[in-house]
């Protein structure tokens, strides 16, 4: 079965214009984040991080963003197991050629569960006086471009004593 499609009505960032490391994690090891952490246990926190490579001229190009326009970067995580999430704070860019920015998000043990979903996500953070195109991104909070991984934190068997 294909998954759905999402289509904005307006335009977005194309995926040539943002690279992306993997998520790694700092804390408790240090590392490349695997598919799964059978280790973990409800009173380990995780922090994690992963470096990003804007090309904001094609970002501007692609989505027709006047020059005082704001993008900003934000991470977020969720819980399949509780259904809490979280997210960082956002961080926020303007018209420049390139920018390289490291992105993370703490998430305390004992708000997790099961599994871990994380996004990373390039919203309109303000928009300007004028838009280049009639389908400019215009509304702050406009997702322009979004990333998902999931990593297992649990397995399906009981744990003793919980």
């Amino acid at each position: 079965m294909s998954r759905p499609q999402s289509i904005a009505p307006f335009l977005i960032i194309p995926e040539d214009a943002v690279q992306c490391d993997p998520w790694m994690i700092q804390e408790p090891l240090q590392g490349t984040l695997p598919a799964a952490l059978p280790e973990w246990d409800s009173a380990t926190d995780l922090r994690l991080e992963r470096h990003m490579r804007l090309n904001v001229a094609a970002i501007w190009s692609a989505c027709g963003l006047a020059t005082d326009d704001a993008i900003a970067v934000v991470a977020e995580w969720s819980s399949e197991g509780t259904s809490l999430r979280g997210c960082s704070a956002p961080a926020v860019t303007g018209y420049r050629q390139q920018v390289d920015m490291l992105v993370g998000v703490s998430c305390r043990g004992s708000e997790q569960g099961q599994a871990l979903t994380l996004r990373t996500r390039i919203i309109l953070h303000t928009a300007g006086l004028r838009a280049e195109s009639p389908l400019s991104p215009r509304r702050p909070g406009s997702i322009l471009w979004s990333d998902s991984s999931r990593v297992i934190l649990e397995g399906q068997g009981s744990r003793f004593p919980m």
